[in-house]
């Protein structure tokens, strides 16, 4: 069961054993057992598209928990939290004509949450910088994207980590297709199999000029344009501790195509794949290698 309220810049919500329909389809999880209520406040500081930049506060509380709300794959000791989360999003991005994405701008993130379980405090702050350049191509791009974090909490705490992995696309989807693009993402490893206290994590991506499509489906069902892009990443964990400091690399590619379904209905089929490598981990002198392939098809717009 759930239920969502909204007033102004205002929304509370609340849910039973919260479900998603697109949990059925796919490895991304968000449903979760135990109940919540929460407020969310978003407002608008400079509202003139394509630039804005909004701030938001939320507060929330879970019960009944087993595993912790952002991170599926990370279980936790307390069935009871309270979560407060408050950041700032500044974004300026623009494209020319014809073009199919973004083609360069910059976005700015500052985001704080602090979680409480078991009476103490888990603080977290990280920040998020993404930086496009055009190319002379037409409709290429050039993405530098950052993100990095610090946790005052205790080390080896769920409450108090932060969490990677995945493209975080399932089959049948309905949120942003370039997943990978996301702070906690990180394709070739497993949904939240790197994590840390602290971390810092670069991508670099060069947007491909669209491929366009003549004759490529049927009168009902056709493909106007294929996008390509191909990326590389870096994420370090545990910075400062150079015990259980991670290293791990990847590299990959991910292919769109809009899909026109009935002439004017638009959906989006994606293909991924990324390998990832780790020279050596904590306690583990070996080399790892592991892969991942994604599938999916984001449904109308």
């Amino acid at each position: 069961a759930a239920f969502n309220y909204r007033f102004w810049n205002w929304k509370i919500s609340g849910t039973y054993n919260g479900a998603s329909f697109y949990d059925l389809f796919g490895p991304t999880k968000s449903s979760r057992k135990g109940y919540s209520l929460g407020i969310h406040y978003k407002k608008y500081i400079v509202y003139d598209e394509p630039r804005t930049f909004q701030y938001t506060a939320s507060l929330r509380g879970y019960g009944g928990l087993e595993r912790l709300p952002d991170f599926q794959n990370v279980t936790v000791s307390f069935d009871k939290l309270l979560a407060f989360k408050t950041g700032l999003d500044y974004k300026y991005f623009k494209k020319s004509i014809g073009a199919v994405d973004d083609e360069k701008g910059i976005q700015w993130q500052l985001v704080f949450r602090t979680n409480y379980a078991n009476a103490r405090f888990f603080p977290r702050l990280h920040t998020n910088l993404d930086y496009g350049v055009a190319l002379p191509l037409d409709h290429s791009s050039i993405w530098l994207t950052n993100s990095a974090g610090y946790s005052f909490g205790a080390r080896g705490e769920p409450f108090g980590a932060f969490f990677f992995g995945g493209f975080g696309n399932n089959w049948i989807d309905y949120q942003e297709v370039k997943r990978y693009r996301e702070d906690h993402s990180f394709p070739g490893v497993e949904i939240n199999q790197i994590g840390g206290k602290t971390y810092w994590k670069s991508m670099l991506e060069w947007t491909l000029p669209p491929l366009r499509f003549r004759r490529l489906g049927f009168y009902q069902l056709y493909s106007n344009w294929a996008r390509i892009a191909l990326f590389t990443s870096v994420i370090v964990t545990n910075v400062e501790h150079g015990a259980s400091r991670r290293r791990v690399l990847n590299a990959g590619g991910q292919i769109d195509f809009r899909i026109a379904i009935l002439s004017s209905l638009e959906s989006t089929l994606s293909f991924g794949y990324a390998v990832a490598f780790e020279k050596e981990r904590p306690n583990d002198k070996k080399d790892h290698w592991s892969n991942e392939f994604m599938v999916s098809l984001k449904l109308l717009k």
